[in-house]
């Protein structure tokens, strides 16, 4: 613990810093270049948007960032440690939200939220106030121990991203955390973002929405064929 506070950067400078990274996929019959030469920074506290199509090469670098992937070439730190030394001090402290759902759907969504507390090492005399919290927050109190699978997408959606967040990580990975939900969901899905933020959690998002960018993003990084077009703030942009 002391080592993680030691570590912990200080408000207004950068929580991950990416440094010429690239990622290729090769087999004997193609290569793909998932990830070009990438390098920028993410400040401690702030939303930041990855802007892309699909394919553009924003869940790759999301995968390597979280430690699921290994970089082919270049460096990554995140909180001050390397994605490819000290994978699991940076499981620890961040938060992921993948695009495909992966709770249980035969659990309630307070069992889902107790399983994967404990797999985070959240102690067992805080997490129950702890999940009530959260689902309170994601406004599915009333729904703690029906089963998910009488969710509606966005409600899955909801309790997913807080669920990422139960042992309240520095950095919380969403991961087109919209996609395929009508309007009204979305809405309130980007207003449980504001909320985690409010937090000061560093918050990095992929989406492939300009209005959902726009509407949550302090800063955005456009990536296309796996190459870093540009990165400012929306009003510098446009």
């Amino acid at each position: 613990m002391e080592q993680e506070l030691n570590n912990r950067v200080a408000e207004g400078t950068a929580i991950i810093r990416i440094d010429h990274l690239s990622k290729v996929f090769a087999s004997k019959t193609k290569t793909v270049i998932a990830n070009n030469d990438i390098s920028f920074s993410v400040m401690k506290g702030e939303i930041f948007g990855l802007l892309g199509s699909n394919g553009a090469g924003k869940s790759t670098l999301i995968r390597i960032l979280t430690t699921l992937l290994a970089p082919t070439s270049g460096q990554a730190f995140v909180n001050n440690y390397d994605i490819t030394r000290d994978p699991e001090l940076i499981r620890s402290i961040i938060g992921v939200c993948p695009q495909n759902y992966t709770s249980d759907v035969e659990l309630t969504a307070y069992d889902n939220l107790e399983f994967y507390g404990k797999l985070q090492n959240v102690p067992d005399d805080i997490l129950p106030d702890r999940i009530m919290e959260l689902l309170t927050m994601a406004g599915l109190a009333d729904r703690a121990y029906m089963p998910v699978s009488t969710f509606s997408g966005g409600m899955k959606r909801k309790l997913e991203i807080v669920r990422a967040f139960i042992h309240r990580p520095l950095i919380l990975f969403l991961d087109e955390p919209t996609i395929g939900l009508d309007p009204d969901a979305r809405r309130e899905v980007w207003h449980q973002i504001q909320m985690l933020n409010k937090d000061n959690t560093t918050i990095i998002l992929t989406t492939h929405y300009m209005d959902e960018a726009e509407k949550l993003c302090g800063r955005i990084a456009f990536v296309d064929r796996g190459k870093l077009l540009a990165l400012d703030s929306m009003e510098n942009l446009r």
